[in-house]
Order: C-alpha cells, then sequence, then structure tokens
C-alpha cells in the first residue's frame, strides 16, 4: 500500500512573507516540493506545534505558558528571557549571573534580594538600611562594621568593649559617654572637671571629704581639722 502523499498549507499573507497572525488553508496532496517550500510555515495561534515553534497554545498572547511567537515555553532555563524574566541563562542555578528564578541578574542595587545578600532596596548607597555591597542590613549587632559604626562585636551588650549601640569601643577619653564613667571630655587628663579615669572631679565622693577624682582632702575639709585642731590646743593651754 502506497504512502499517503504529504499534505501542505498555504500562509495568507498581505506582504508575500508569513508573518505572526496571518491565516492559512489546507490545500491537499503536496503536488511539487518548489510548492512545499513556498507553503510550508509555522503558524504561531493556530494551536498546532509546527516546525520551528517550541509551543502552541491557540493565541499571540505571551505570559500565558507559550510566547506571544510560540518559540518559548515560558519556562525558566530554557535560555530564552521571556516576558516575566530578567535573564535566562540557560539554567536555574544561582550565582553566575541570573538567579535560579530567572528574576534577577544578580547585582547589588537591583531591588532583588539574591542569595548571598542580606538586603537590597534599589540602590548601592550606605546609612539607609542597607549597605552599598548589600551584605549588610545595618544593625548594630550584626557583627558587620558598617560605615556610621565605631565597632561591631555581634551583639548590643554593654560594657564587653562596644557598646550596645556600637558607637564607643568602652574607652575613657574617648568622648562618648559610656555606661560606668561618670564624665567623658575626650581626654586623659586630671583637673578638668572630668579625671583621666572618667571620674567627675566635682562631685564629692562617699563621705571622705575628697572629691571623685583626685581623692585629695578636699579645702572645706582641711580648714575644718585645722580649726579643730586649734581649738584642742587653745583647751588645753587654759587647762
Amino acid at each position: 500500500m502506497p504512502p499517503e502523499p504529504l499534505t501542505v498549507r498555504r500562509v495568507l499573507t498581505d506582504t508575500g512573507t508569513p508573518q505572526t497572525g496571518d491565516t492559512a488553508e489546507h490545500i491537499g496532496p503536496l503536488p511539487n516540493l518548489a510548492l512545499a517550500i513556498e507553503a510550508i510555515a509555522a503558524t504561531c495561534g493556530n494551536d498546532v506545534v509546527e516546525t520551528g515553534e517550541a509551543c502552541d497554545d491557540g493565541n499571540t498572547t505571551g505570559g500565558d505558558g507559550c510566547s506571544a511567537d510560540c518559540r518559548s515555553d515560558e519556562s525558566c532555563g530554557n535560555g530564552i528571557t521571556d516576558l516575566a524574566e530578567i535573564c535566562d541563562d540557560g539554567n536555574t542555578a544561582s550565582g553566575d549571573g541570573c538567579s535560579a528564578d530567572c528574576l534577577s541578574d544578580e547585582t547589588c542595587g537591583n531591588n532583588y534580594v539574591d542569595a548571598g545578600e542580606a538586603c537590597d532596596d534599589g540602590n548601592t548607597v550606605d546609612a539607609d538600611g542597607c549597605s552599598a555591597t548589600c551584605l549588610s542590613d545595618e544593625t548594630c549587632g550584626n557583627g558587620i562594621l558598617d560605615p556610621q559604626e565605631h565597632c561591631e562585636d555581634g551583639n548590643t551588650a554593654n560594657g564587653d568593649g562596644c557598646s550596645a549601640d556600637c558607637r564607643s569601643d568602652e574607652t575613657c577619653g574617648n568622648g562618648y559617654k559610656d555606661v560606668g564613667e561618670e564624665c567623658e571630655d575626650g581626654n586623659l587628663i586630671d583637673g578638668d572637671g572630668c579625671s583621666a579615669t572618667c571620674r567627675d572631679e566635682n562631685k564629692k565622693d562617699d563621705g571622705c571629704g575628697c572629691t571623685a577624682g583626685s581623692r585629695s582632702p578636699s579645702t572645706g575639709a582641711l580648714g575644718l581639722s585645722l580649726l579643730l585642731a586649734a581649738l584642742f590646743l587653745f583647751r588645753r593651754r587654759r587647762a
């Protein structure tokens, strides 16, 4: 039994060149090769997957699982950047310049948090809640020293060499009044109202008659001592 003759469709166009959206008609058995070359052309949107098409869902609309030109099934990793994709490098791996979901080119500042980024706010500026490298959310205690921080030890506790707000290394004389300091004037000099150990030199100590910074007798206490001594000697002489 001889094989059935091949059949073709003739594309009806206004320009002579098949275009997306052109109509086609069935013209029966293949009469000759020349007509086949002229007539065989895929028509996107006819619900038939023809040569050169990856899909055909009966329309020429993208975003529905088949692209408007019927050349892509719109899946990430097929090597074709579709309507809803930012990139498509032919795979679904991250870290190669195109994210696993094809929605990011994996650059800091593109407003998409990629693998390896802590944040991405759409720019590469510091001090706005996301660092210029997208590696830090710029919160104190995250273990990353940000531009506005003086120190960063991975916690928000005081007394460990980095203050709870990450603004001080908790040393006397750094100009920042830390927990446990009575004063802080940015130096380690006595006699200027704040001692070299950051104690308030104008504050009376606990009943010893000396100032907190110098630990030396105050003028009032010394005068009282001399007065009492003189009174004692005067009484002895009269006796």
